[in-house]
């Protein structure tokens, strides 16, 4: 019973030795002020069907929220984003039980995370 929550924590190991070690730069400018904040009009489609209903104003599932992106400051904007990221990309975000995102909207998501973490459109 213990395999899987070992695999858990090492798939939380593998994405934040991935952060630290794929996106050094990040880290380095993460105490700057936040910028002007933005977010696409086909992602913040995909937010608000697939996110935004459980992790929004009305429920904040795990203290998440993506309604409020651009309050966050730089710091805690790529640190929400990278495990966002993560969450996605090992399939663990949406539960298993929830309505999942169509592929295509899958795709417009990661690639969003990637290009906020990484600085490259």
């Amino acid at each position: 019973m213990t395999w899987p929550v070992m695999r858990i924590g090492a798939n939380y190991l593998l994405i934040t030795f991935m952060g630290l070690s794929l996106f050094p730069g990040v880290a380095i400018h993460a105490d700057e002020p936040a910028q002007p904040f933005n977010v696409p009009a086909a992602t913040q489609l995909v937010l608000e069907k697939n996110c935004v209903g459980c992790h929004g104003p009305d429920s904040e599932e795990g203290d998440i929220r993506f309604d409020t992106l651009a309050t966050l400051s730089l710091a805690a904007r790529l640190d929400l984003l990278n495990k966002a990221q993560g969450q996605l990309f090992f399939g663990l975000m949406p539960p298993a039980e929830a309505d999942q995102p169509a592929e295509a909207d899958r795709k417009i998501l990661l690639q969003w995370l990637n290009s906020q973490l990484t600085g490259k459109a």
